[in-house]
């Protein structure tokens, strides 16, 4: 339930939205939202987007998570203190003076590995499996969304092209005779321009014999 805290700060109707938004940050995930909706909150300070993340069925819709700021003024006993979220034990080690490799051309959610515990220079070793024979692979979109994860509104906006696409009566994207997508006329949007506050990248390598992915913390 959305506390007056939150709605005096975004607006009663928008608090609803901030409390589901919490929700998903919690269970690290997210929603997307369109501007109309996570804007008074970016203002705020109260949520994140990532401008490099739409929703495949909306474009307009960015993944969006809440701030520290927006799951602290959800909680009606928390002020002004901002506490850091607890990092969750991971099984993989985290390693120091590991080189990183150049790239080769060439799963589990992003809470299974220690990226908030992890400094610049460091990073861990997932080793190849049968569920995972390529896990540099496997590892990339985890990879990405850990990076964009720590991204935060710059202050500034940037005006980006959109494709857009017919629509069906499901609310899904149409598709032609032919299978592919129906696409309309791009048009431009206007969106908060993120800034990285970490990143991460993931090589393919091999230690002492055994075939895997090393992931590095490089900022």
């Amino acid at each position: 339930m959305a506390t007056k805290k939150a709605a005096k700060q975004v607006g009663a109707k928008a608090a609803v939205t901030l409390s589901a938004i919490v929700a998903a940050t919690e269970s690290d995930s997210f929603i997307y939202t369109d501007v109309a909706t996570h804007g008074p909150m970016v203002a705020e300070g109260m949520v994140e987007v990532n401008p490099g993340m739409t929703n495949p069925e909306n474009p307009q819709e960015l993944a969006t998570r809440a701030t520290q700021k927006g799951i602290d003024s959800m909680n009606p006993a928390i002020d002004n203190v901002v506490t850091a979220p607890p990092v969750k034990p991971s099984p993989f080690k985290i390693d120091d003076a590991i080189a990183l490799p150049t790239i080769k051309r060439g799963g589990r959610g992003g809470n299974v590995y220690p990226f908030e515990a992890m400094s610049v220079g460091q990073s861990f070793f997932v080793p190849a499996d049968a569920d995972k024979p390529d896990p540099a692979k496997s590892l990339a979109s985890t990879v990405s969304s850990a990076t964009a994860r720590y991204a935060v509104d710059s202050g500034e906006v940037e005006t980006v092209s959109v494709k857009n696409y017919q629509m069906g009566e499901d609310g899904k994207r149409a598709r032609g005779a032919d299978g592919k997508l129906i696409a309309l006329e791009e048009t431009t949007e206007t969106r908060p321009k993120m800034t990285e506050t970490r990143k991460f990248v993931v090589r393919s390598v091999e230690e002492n014999g055994v075939k895997g992915a090393r992931v590095w913390r490089t900022a």
